[in-house]
């Protein structure tokens, strides 16, 4: 999957909001692990990472920053809840 914001001036939360809305999708809690990479200096992103992930690791790739993640242990493999916030029933 890739993402990628426009260029020119972005609202201050934007980042964070993307980052939220990939690590809330129903294919990525399935996962342990992300990778993602976002512009050297978008401490916004990083931020959003490193308070939603454990054992965030970056490193400079030209003008962007690769970043790895263990997704937390106790959202793997768990029912992701709809955007009600309730968990899918059975057979649904």
């Amino acid at each position: 999957m890739s993402l990628r914001a426009e260029p020119g001036h972005i609202t201050p939360g934007r980042r964070a909001s993307l980052v939220d809305a990939v690590l809330d999708l129903p294919e990525v809690q399935e996962s342990a692990r992300v990778e993602a990479s976002f512009r050297l200096g978008d401490s916004e992103s990083l931020h959003q990472f490193q308070e939603r992930c454990e054992d965030v690791s970056t490193r400079p790739a030209g003008w962007s920053a690769l970043l790895d993640a263990n997704l937390p242990s106790c959202h793997a493999g768990q029912p992701v809840p709809d955007s009600a916030g309730q968990e899918p029933q059975p057979g649904t």
